[in-house]
């Protein structure tokens, strides 16, 4: 569904309580955003979300940037080679215990695969024997949302994730026309099975919030009801 789509369904099923009323298109928006965050989060948190793969989304092109190890100040990185870090930050995404709601992370041409680790899953993994092998093939999504690849010189990558951030796509660095599409175009993916849910969530959220009473006299005047 897109954004304009979901508005206008909520906006429908609150005008048969308050015609009179005008609740903006943003404020139910983020309501209906917030609530199916939470719901997915679960999914993600029970595993259920790796099952609808049609709901993630490839963001390609993701330019990587070589950052000084020397001047860097993260403790885990200071014996890499080299340390590559995205240029944009990543996407609001989804976490659970099991991390962050990204799938997939591939070099350019889908070649070579980077396996996503913690801080302290990298740190053990160097300290283990023989892990000069392995070096090159791991990811770890920093807290300031920056994507990092240690002890590797990959300039572009790929990556699957899940999010509900229509900014998503402002990281990638392919030309495409971003800038012609409508806010309001931009579709959410939310499992068909808790999007009755999430719009149920939000009118009840939204009615309690403003207290929305039930309007009998439809006369264009939010004071009388």
């Amino acid at each position: 569904m897109t954004y304009k789509e979901i508005v206008s369904r909520i906006q429908n099923s609150l005008n048969t309580l308050a015609k009179d009323t005008f609740i903006p298109r943003r404020f139910i928006l983020s309501v209906f955003k917030s609530k199916a965050e939470f719901f997915m989060a679960q999914k993600l948190y029970d595993k259920t979300l790796y099952r609808e793969t049609n709901l993630f989304k490839w963001i390609n092109c993701v330019t990587m940037i070589e950052d000084d190890i020397v001047k860097c100040d993260k403790i885990e990185f200071k014996r890499c080679r080299s340390l590559m870090k995205s240029k944009k930050k990543l996407p609001t995404l989804l976490w659970s215990r099991y991390g962050a709601s990204i799938f997939l992370i591939t070099n350019i041409d889908g070649s070579k695969e980077y396996k996503l680790v913690s801080q302290a899953e990298y740190i053990n993994l160097v300290n283990r024997r023989n892990s000069e092998k392995f070096l090159g093939k791991y990811a770890i999504l920093y807290p300031d949302n920056h994507l990092y690849i240690p002890d590797s010189e990959v300039k572009s990558v790929n990556i699957l994730v899940y999010t509900l951030d229509e900014k998503a796509d402002d990281v990638t660095d392919c030309k495409d026309c971003e800038e012609c599409k409508n806010y309001w175009d931009t579709e959410i993916e939310i499992s068909d099975k808790i999007r009755e849910v999430v719009m149920q969530e939000t009118l009840k959220e939204i009615t309690l919030r403003l207290q929305v009473p039930k309007d009998e006299l439809d006369n264009l005047n939010a004071n009388e009801k």
